[in-house]
């Protein structure tokens, strides 16, 4: 471990170097230290390095390692630092690539496999699920490195964050029925994967709802937070497997999600900028532990490869390709035009098909189909060549092609409105940068003509900026107001935050007060003025079960007055529990109205 952690750390900065994504250069290195220590292990002509190379071939664990160990940190880490929000408007895409297209790509593949070679349809559907789950650290890294969209990032991290728990759960059900049962009863395993899924889903939001609420007590001491952290998927991960018989991956995740969910708001910003930190760099260890761990082992796992599984290679990446594009451009336009998400543009789409890249949990699945005694040899050699060869070629092909890919889909460049945001910006910070320079070399007597040398170059790229399109001749009237709507929304979340960090507030109120604010940003993003309007006026304005509970309590006060010596009394609270119906009326007509004018205001000047 120690070792590879070294070469971890070593990879990692020459793929900066080199331009290449840091996942296929670690598996490039993983699968040539397998090979040259399985070649020094079992070649006859030295066995000096034969005490160094046997860890490195017979390495001193199992697939259930990979799978116990370092899989909920993976899992964990990643939904964690995704902000269940930001993914939320474009759920119904992110479920649609996360399971609908893994049964997709199952069913493909299989069907593909059993007709081309006469493989077993349970196998071949065994092979597809394994070959399913999408690994996005590679394709992210590119993503943000030349600046493609953020919500191109977050469908393709959705996707992979729950595609990998739906793979594993049919993955757990294929290998049931190929080892606990002399027929395929496909219908029973439909009921076990909803069964699994769905309880994993519940199980795990409970667990992330306790974490929430045992945060307050542990007295603000980051240690302690994440400690509690990283208990909490091994916990819900070992319960549903050994306890509750529902999927552990699955609940992982909903713990992530519901953790990151509630944190986000329970701790204080320094305290969650602090645990997010610590879960980057244990997500980065298990990430990189696991990746390599698994490429050395790719030299075993295609010990009994031969000519014609190249064949076979060629037939489930062609079916894995084609189920993606039938997902892609055929599901996500009807999930639009039933308004259930924005468009999904082609270019978004090309390059979520090509970005598929398969990695560690693909390795780790295969490795345990060849562990288990009570598969077939045959089956379990072909599934471990079949699937390993997979990972090879969408590491080789599509993620040293990716770059260029997304280079001529044009995704790498600003919309017009954006590269008009982006050079404003700059000219105004270069003009600080200018001011202060001056101001520096009149406190400090610098010569004129050294002073002068210095701001040209920032003056001449002043210029360069000016030359560009305005700002104001880039965007419409109606963008405008969506800019200034949200900033206006940004700086409320801004406030509330600074209270929160100065804990003059209680939790509960900040978490009250950010979830109306981020419904306002929200509903502004989407839709501009008109959402702003609405979420405002729906957080703001009396709610229907109000006029009906105040009416009740009139009457109770007067049924008391009744009771009471003072009937003046009695009076008095009938005519104004008579008045209620009339003064939330009016309330519902002139309050939103009083409401959206100050808005609206602030938003024009």
């Amino acid at each position: 471990m120690a070792g590879f952690l070294v070469l971890a750390s070593v990879v990692q900065p020459t793929a900066e170097r080199l331009h290449l994504p840091y996942t296929v250069l670690l598996a490039i290195v993983g699968v040539a230290i397998g090979a040259v220590s399985s070649f020094l292990l079992y070649t006859p002509l030295t066995n000096v390095f034969d005490d160094i190379v046997r860890p490195v071939v017979d390495l001193p664990f199992n697939a259930s390692i990979f799978l116990v160990v370092f899989l909920p940190l993976l899992l964990f880490h990643a939904a964690l630092t995704i902000d269940l929000r930001e993914i939320a408007p474009d759920w119904a895409p992110i479920l649609t690539l996360a399971i609908v297209a893994v049964f997709a790509a199952a069913v493909a593949i299989g069907f593909s496999l059993s007709f081309a070679a006469g493989i077993p349809l349970t196998v071949a559907l065994l092979v597809g699920a394994i070959v399913a789950t999408t690994d996005p650290s590679a394709v992210v890294a590119i993503f943000r490195e030349l600046g493609a969209p953020a919500r191109l990032t977050r469908l393709l991290e959705g996707e992979s964050l729950l595609n990998d728990a739906a793979a594993i759960v049919l993955f757990s059900v294929l290998v049931a029925m190929l080892t606990e049962s002399g027929q395929t009863d496909f219908a029973a395993g439909a009921v076990h994967f909803a069964e699994a899924f769905l309880g994993g889903i519940v199980l795990g939001a409970a667990g992330g709802r306790i974490f929430g609420t045992v945060l307050p007590f542990l007295g603000g001491s980051r240690l302690a937070e994440v400690t509690l952290s990283v208990a909490l998927p091994y916990i819900v991960y070992l319960l549903a497997e050994q306890l509750f018989d529902v999927s552990g991956v699955v609940a992982v995740v909903s713990a992530g999600l519901t953790a990151g969910a509630i944190g986000r708001v329970r701790l204080a910003p320094d305290n969650w900028r602090y645990v997010e930190r610590v879960w980057e760099q244990t997500g980065f260890w298990a990430s990189s532990l696991i990746f390599v761990s698994a490429s050395t082992l790719v030299p075993k796992l295609l010990t009994g490869v031969h000519l014609e599984d190249s064949w076979l290679l060629l037939v489930a990446v062609a079916a894995a390709l084609a189920s993606r594009a039938v997902v892609l451009f055929g599901l996500l336009p009807l999930l639009s035009a039933l308004h259930l998400s924005q468009k999904v543009s082609g270019a978004y789409k090309l390059a979520i098909a090509w970005g598929g890249l398969r990695g560690a949990v693909t390795l780790a699945l295969a490795l345990a189909v060849t562990e288990n005694s009570r598969i077939d040899p045959d089956v379990r050699n072909g599934v471990a060549v079949l699937a390993t060869g997979f990972v090879l070629f969408t590491l080789l092909v599509n993620g040293l092609t990716l770059r260029p890919v997304i280079r001529l889909l044009k995704l790498d460049r600003l919309s017009p409105l954006n590269q008009a945001l982006r050079n404003k910006v700059l000219a105004l910070s270069l003009a600080d940068v200018r001011d202060a320079l001056s101001e520096t070399a009149s406190q400090y007597a610098i010569p004129p003509d050294v002073a002068r040398s210095a701001t040209e170059p920032v003056d001449r790229r002043i210029d360069e900026l000016s030359a560009q399109p305005d700002l104001e001749q880039a965007i419409s009237d109606r963008d405008r107001i969506r800019i200034g709507l949200v900033a206006l929304a940004n700086r409320e979340r801004r406030i509330i935050l600074d209270h929160h960090a100065q804990r003059t507030v209680s939790s509960a109120a900040i978490e009250r007060l950010l979830r109306n604010t981020n419904l306002i940003l929200d509903a502004a993003r989407a839709e501009g003025r008109v959402g702003y309007n609405r979420a405002a006026r729906a957080l703001l304005e009396f709610q229907r079960g109000f006029c009906s509970l105040a009416r009740s309590a009139c009457r109770r006060v007067a049924r008391r007055g009744h009771r009471c010596p003072q009937r003046g009394n009695n009076t008095r609270a009938r005519r104004f529990a008579s008045a209620i119906p009339g003064i939330c009326r009016g309330a519902r007509a002139a309050f939103p109205a009083a409401v959206r004018l100050p808005y609206v205001t602030v938003t024009i000047s």
